[in-house]
């Protein structure tokens, strides 16, 4: 994986794979490092400004909810004040056809003029379009965070297993290294003896000063090996081992595995979904206005996921985009110097030889186990793969301690002590072997370059497509809600003033059919009775008293009909 590669101020080596899109080696700087404080309250902060356009447009959201609530109260309050027969009447009245009045620009009693019908297909557009982008912004959204918490325990589990082996190596060295000294230093101090017993049982010619020679420098190359890997043991064990068995054994490990399989599709689900729903309910109601009071109630609901989507996707997902952004930036400077101030001043050189082998890819001159370990370990491994310690070895194992006690004279301590660390030797050797693989940078720095892999692009890109959708559904859904708020309005008002105007026109008939009944009184003889005002009981609605206007009556002489529900004020007047 190539990556470019960042010098910063405190010279820390900063890696950016090639797939951080949405940083730049020219965005990192020494002052954003030393800000990078994810702890602390200080740090999040400074994201504010971030997640301001969603706080502003989740608070309109709820702004328009409180008013819809407002709204739905003041109407029911209206209605309730009115007699049943009224209250029924105005229902009937809202609930005309919308294509009569019912959208911003039309006029009472007329067709919808040309911008209103275009208004209302906008709307109606705009809704599917919600519709499809919410959609989107569901799958995507579940797509896009299924991968960063298996990624995270992916590299744990990587960072387990080489721990595990590599601390177990580091025992295994040390252990070896306790039991094979004592027999090394019989061989120096027996060498003449062991020589021709080697000559003898194992048919081996080798010199006295060889195998003392060789056995002296490998007891000081283990003492030296025992002395440091004693600490990298210690090292390995504390500070990762038991630290990840930890991370394991606690609540971390419980809730992401909830949180992956569970708990990330219900805020996806449920904001997306009402969305969805809601959406589709107001492109029904709001087509034909049939249901004002209903519609009403959806738009308020509506305005509440609307909230929901500004304050998680245009608000806390920008956030948390800018927060996996500078994770990716400062993750190496936040994590040098928090562990770096953690440990004691013991394993300081330890932590910085790995630091600088690993992170930092600095060349060296010496083989790189020894270097990370400070212990000469594969110079241990090179000297017992020599042919003359190979043959030494080889001649000595097929000794067992009865030979050698029996043909040297050695104490059967020291004769067991040859036996047993020659048969430990094989085990030191494949120790070693295991420890200088699983300690190459070829095995261990891909853990680290996964790590900035996690942060910078299964994070941080990931989080950023999340709130690209979020962001387009909530806005959407906002201009959505904005609309058939103006329409439920508009639909309002609209009735309201028809009703008024109808009202004003049966009080104008009221008055003519009162003052012309007057006059046909004042015409009648003196001692004749007043005409009843009520219709026959078998006119029926052809009666002319239940229109708003009188139609001309066969008889020239009829008085003049009132206006509907107003008959019986005639018959109290005249004929009481």
């Amino acid at each position: 994986m190539s990556s470019n590669t960042v010098s910063i101020i405190n010279n820390v080596t900063v890696y950016l794979p090639e797939c951080a899109v949405h940083v730049t080696a020219d965005s990192i700087s020494y002052t954003g490092s030393q800000e990078f404080q994810p702890t602390t309250w200080e740090y999040f902060k400074g994201f504010v400004p971030t997640v301001l356009p969603g706080v502003i447009l989740g608070g309109l959201a709820l702004i328009g909810l409180i008013f819809f609530l407002v709204w739905i109260c003041v109407q029911a309050c209206r209605l309730r004040k009115k007699p049943d027969s009224e209250a029924h009447s105005e229902k009937d009245r809202l609930t005309e056809p919308f294509a009569m009045a019912s959208g911003p620009g039309m006029e009472p009693g007329k067709h919808a003029p040309r911008h209103a019908i275009l208004f209302i297909v906008f709307t109606l557009l705009l809704g599917l379009a919600v519709v499809g982008v919410s959609a989107w912004g569901m799958a995507l959204s579940i797509q896009s965070t299924k991968d960063q918490i298996p990624g995270f325990w992916a590299v744990v589990d990587d960072i387990n297993s080489n721990a595990t082996a590599i601390q177990g190596y580091l025992a295994n060295i040390n252990s070896s290294v306790l039991v094979i000294t004592p027999g090394l230093n019989v061989i120096v101090d027996e060498a003449a003896t062991l020589v021709s017993l080697i000559a003898e049982e194992a048919n081996v010619t080798v010199s006295t000063s060889d195998i003392r020679n060789t056995a002296q420098s490998l007891v000081t190359e283990l003492g030296e090996v025992g002395n440091s890997i004693s600490s990298v043991t210690s090292f390995v064990y504390t500070d990762i081992v038991q630290r990840v068995t930890r991370l394991y054994g606690n609540s971390v490990w419980t809730v992401t595995q909830r949180v992956q399989h569970t708990y990330r599709f219900i805020p996806i689900a449920i904001v997306f979904g009402v969305v969805i729903l809601l959406t589709l309910i107001l492109l029904w109601l709001g087509a034909r206005m049939k249901y004002p009071k209903t519609t009403s109630f959806v738009v308020a609901l509506y305005w509440t996921s609307v909230a929901l989507l500004m304050f998680l996707g245009v608000g806390l997902l920008n956030g948390i985009f800018e927060v996996a952004n500078d994770a990716c930036r400062y993750s190496e400077t936040y994590a040098h110097d928090r562990i770096r101030s953690s440990m004691s001043s013991r394993n300081l050189g330890l932590f910085d030889r790995v630091w600088s082998y690993y992170i930092v890819n600095t060349p060296i001159s010496v083989p790189y186990a020894d270097y990370i370990t400070g212990a000469p370990v594969q110079e241990v491994l090179a000297a017992l793969q020599t042919s003359d310690v190979d043959d030494i070895i080889q001649a000595l194992s097929r000794l067992n301690t009865t030979v050698i006690q029996t043909q040297t004279g050695l104490s059967s301590s020291d004769a067991a002590a040859v036996s047993t660390a020659v048969q430990a030797i094989p085990t030191l050797l494949k120790s070693i072997v295991g420890l200088v693989a699983s300690l190459s940078r070829e095995n261990l720095r891909p853990i680290y370059l996964n790590l900035k892999v996690l942060a910078c692009c299964t994070m941080a890109n990931k989080v950023h497509s999340t709130w690209v959708s979020w962001t387009v559904a909530g806005v959407l859904a906002f201009v959505f809600a904005l609309l058939l708020s103006a329409r439920v309005i508009s639909h309002t008002v609209v009735t309201a003033r028809r009703r008024r105007l109808e009202e004003e026109e049966i009080q104008r008939a009221f008055m003519t059919s009162v003052e012309a009944f007057d006059a046909y009184h004042a015409s009648m003889p003196p001692g004749q009775p007043a005409p009843s005002a009520q219709p026959p009981p078998s006119a029926g609605a052809n009666h002319p008293s239940s229109g708003l206007a009188s139609p001309e009556s066969s008889d020239p002489s009829a008085p003049p009909m009132p206006p509907p529900g107003h008959a019986g004020y005639y018959d109290g007047r005249y004929n009481s």
